[in-house]
């Protein structure tokens, strides 16, 4: 089989994950096992996080058709702490998806290497980072930076 049809395959599949992770996401929000999910934080670093792309994909999200993607990700103007905790709260629900859709293709890809289908299971690898856990780190960070905001808020009002 080509390449051009791995990659074509591949993009498939992790989109089918995302819907996938949406879905397990719903289900399991308010449990136990949700929040600690959610407390995760992979790269803490913001340096780490440009070393390896996750500005690039900032930049995608925010320059391109791939921020129209979940419009709940979006504030205009000053936003109130309400907005703000409600902002988290998307990011974190994203985050978790991307998280669950990562972990589910990861499966796959690691299924394709044992069965011997390296170059396939490469190809999804691949574009199953891109796609699934940079945004995932992507929502980290955007976490950390509103967490950051919504501390000062409380810091001014206490």
């Amino acid at each position: 089989m080509s390449t051009i049809f791995f990659i074509s395959f591949s993009i498939s599949i992790t989109f089918t994950s995302m819907i996938l992770g949406f879905l397990v996401n719903e289900r399991i929000k308010g449990n136990q096992l949700y929040h600690r999910i959610s407390r995760l934080e992979f790269i803490k670093n913001d340096r780490i996080n440009q070393w390896i792309g996750v500005g690039v994909m900032k930049f995608l999200v925010s320059k391109t058709f791939w921020g129209k993607f979940n419009t709940k990700l979006k504030i205009e103007g000053k936003p109130a702490l309400k907005e703000m905790i409600l902002l988290k709260e998307e990011m974190t629900s994203a985050e978790i998806s991307h998280l669950i859709g990562f972990l589910a293709v990861l499966l796959v890809s690691f299924g394709l290497t044992v069965t011997k289908n390296y170059e396939f299971g490469l190809v999804l690898l691949i574009i199953n980072i891109i796609f699934n856990l940079y945004p995932s780190l992507l929502q980290q960070q955007n976490k950390r930076r509103i967490t950051g905001i919504i501390e000062r808020f409380y810091s001014e009002i206490y």
